[in-house]
Parts: structure tokens; C-alpha cells; sequence
């Protein structure tokens, strides 16, 4: 299925990576290329990753940032979207790391 990314919408302030401690101050949603345009909010259980190390992460009850469950986990490996972020997010690694090593020589 072709995917799309729905326009950022904030999260709770004070959200942070449970990992590398990196503010968060948005999400976008990965939705089907039809929606997106529309602004997607996340819902409990929805899975979030971190821009700045790509951890993975899930929105709880109150939309506050829990680690996953074991369960969630294996899933994860199956979802399309979670695997294309972790890729984008990887690929803006070695990018960032080729323009610092650029700028400074």
C-alpha cells in the first residue's frame, strides 16, 4: 500500500524519547497516500518513533510515551510503516554525518 505522512500534530508536553532523552514536540502520522493530507492524532497503543536515535515507542492511555510490550515488539517487525520510518530515520543519520564531516574538514 502506498503510504503518505499526515501534517504534525504536538504531543504531550514534556514527551520525550525513553531512550536518548530528545524532546518531542510532534507527531506525524504514516497513513494511506488517500489521508494524507488530514492531521492524524495518535491514539493509545499507536507506535512512535524517536527522529533523533529511532527508538520505538507507544502512546499509553493518556498519550504519554511507554516502551513497548514484548507483543508489540514482535509486531512491530511486521509493519511496513514502522520499517520505512527506521529506514528515513537512518538515512538522515549518514546524511547529517556527511555534512558535518563536510564542514569540517
Amino acid at each position: 500500500m502506498p503510504y503518505g505522512v499526515a501534517p504534525s500534530v504536538e504531543v504531550r508536553p514534556g514527551s520525550s524519547c525513553l531512550y536518548c532523552g530528545l524532546v518531542l514536540t510532534g507527531a506525524a502520522g504514516v497513513v494511506d497516500h488517500k489521508e494524507a493530507g488530514v492531521p492524524s492524532l495518535p491514539s493509545p497503543g499507536d507506535f512512535t518513533v524517536c527522529i533523533g536515535c529511532g527508538h520505538v515507542m507507544a502512546f499509553d492511555e493518556r498519550l504519554n510515551l511507554r516502551e513497548l510490550s514484548d507483543g508489540e515488539a514482535r509486531s512491530m517487525d511486521a509493519d511496513d510503516r514502522i520499517m520505512l520510518l527506521k529506514a528515513a530515520q537512518k538515512r538522515l543519520e549518514r546524511n547529517q554525518k556527511k555534512l558535518l564531516r563536510k564542514d569540517n574538514p
